[in-house]
């Protein structure tokens, strides 16, 4: 019983760690508005939800972004997107 509790908690403790060095590849000030690349990709995938649209290039891969989506401006919604081949992944955490 012991090792799916210590297998959680372990888990528990990676998740922030890695979320820290996802969120230090995007190290620079949000971007907001249009990016062509940006866009052809997440409608490629027919994401919704963008009215409004904030992105960072991740410094150690050109061309991959963290983009963020909303429809009010309020609830963001985060994605990876690589546009030199249009792969989005996401919803990610924040």
């Amino acid at each position: 019983m012991r090792t799916p509790i210590l297998g959680t908690a372990l888990l528990s403790l990676l998740v922030p760690a890695v979320v820290a060095a996802a969120q230090a590849d995007y190290p620079d000030t949000w971007q907001e508005g249009f990016h062509p690349g940006i866009s052809r990709a997440l409608a490629k995938h027919q994401i919704r939800g963008c009215a409004h649209l904030r992105y960072k290039e991740n410094t150690k891969q050109s061309g991959v972004f963290r983009v963020e989506c909303s429809k009010d401006g309020k609830a963001w919604k985060a994605y990876r997107v690589d546009v030199s081949s249009r792969a989005v992944k996401g919803p990610l955490g924040k």
